[in-house]
C-alpha cells in the first residue's frame, strides 16, 4: 500500500534521530496493524486438540554441580564487589552467562575458554617486542593440576558421556527412548 508507505515516511522524518516518541511509535503500529496477517492456529485448523504442555525441571548432574559451584563459590566477594561498584554490569552479565553455559552443558564452558585463549594468542602475537606488554596464557600450564584434569575431563566427553553430562540432555534422551 503505497498511501501507508508514504505516510510511514512522513512520520518518521517528522521524529528526530533516536527519539522514542510513543504517539509516532503508536502511530506506527496502527498503519502496520492493517498490514500484517495473524493467524491463531485455533482459527485455522479447528480438528487440532488444545495443546498440552508440561514442565520439564531436570536436574543438574554431578559435573554441572561440582562447576555451578565452583563458579558460585566466591559469591560473597562478587557481591561485595558488585556494591562496590568493581563489578560492571557487562561482567556481571558475563557471569551469569557462565552459569548459563554450565547448566546447559558444561561443555561450553570449553568452548569459551577456547575462544579466550585464541584471542590470548592474537593480542600475543600483536604484542612481540613489546617490553612493557604482558600477555594472558595461551595455554593450561598456569592451572592448578586439578584444574587441569577438570579441563581434560570436559573435553573427553564423547557419545554417551556428553549425553550424561548434562541434566537436559539426559532427559531429552529418555524422551526420545520413550517416544520410539
Amino acid at each position: 500500500d503505497k498511501s501507508a508507505g508514504a505516510e510511514l515516511e512522513k512520520l518518521a522524518s517528522g521524529s528526530a534521530m533516536g527519539e522514542k516518541d510513543r504517539s509516532v511509535l503508536a502511530q506506527v503500529r496502527r498503519l502496520l496493524e492493517c498490514l500484517m496477517l495473524r493467524r491463531v492456529k485455533s482459527e485455522v485448523e479447528t480438528s487440532l486438540r488444545p495443546k498440552v504442555e508440561y514442565l520439564l525441571r531436570p536436574p543438574l548432574t554431578a559435573l554441572q554441580r561440582a562447576l555451578y559451584r565452583a563458579l558460585l563459590k566466591d559469591k560473597d566477594a562478587v557481591k561485595a564487589q558488585v556494591a562496590a561498584g568493581v563489578f560492571n554490569a557487562r561482567q556481571l552479565i558475563s557471569r551469569i552467562s557462565q552459569l548459563q553455559k554450565v547448566c546447559n552443558h558444561p561443555k561450553a564452558i570449553i568452548f569459551d575458554i577456547d575462544r579466550q585463549r585464541l584471542a590470548a594468542k592474537k593480542a600475543a602475537a600483536r604484542a612481540v617486542g613489546a617490553a612493557f606488554i604482558t600477555a594472558q596464557p595461551t595455554d593450561n600450564t598456569h592451572l592448578a593440576p586439578q584444574a587441569r584434569a577438570s579441563e581434560a575431563a570436559l573435553r573427553g566427553l564423547r557419545g554417551g558421556s556428553l549425553v550424561a553430562a548434562s541434566g537436559k540432555l539426559a532427559l531429552l534422551d529418555r524422551l526420545l527412548r520413550r517416544s520410539k
